[in-house]
């Protein structure tokens, strides 16, 4: 079984650009990201993750996963009402503990 949500085990590593300013880039991670993925962790109701998703993908290409796996459909696609605070890392059942995979 595959569990996230340890946030204390995990550490990402990025490369600086010279001569930045981390501060700034910081400060500017949080504002342009950080907040819309705290009230938004799927990414599926914020308008601005959404438009930077619709920039990313300007050919509309999407993986194949939920037709060659369709046990995985349900977690691809979940996305909790507005105001929800239902997260599948939350949850103590994930949609493979009782899929026939």
């Amino acid at each position: 079984m595959i569990l996230f949500g340890a946030y204390d085990r995990f550490t990402y590593i990025g490369i600086d650009p010279k001569n930045a300013n981390t501060q700034e880039l910081v400060r500017l991670e949080r504002a342009n990201a950080a907040l819309h993925f705290e009230n938004d962790p799927y990414a599926c109701k914020s308008p601005v993750l959404a438009g930077k998703r619709l920039m990313r993908n300007p050919f509309r290409r999407m993986h194949g996963y939920g037709v060659t796996n369709p046990a995985l459909l349900t977690l691809l696609s979940w996305c909790p009402e507005s105001g929800a605070k239902d997260r599948w890392f939350d949850r103590t059942s994930l949609p493979w503990d009782h899929a026939d995979l």
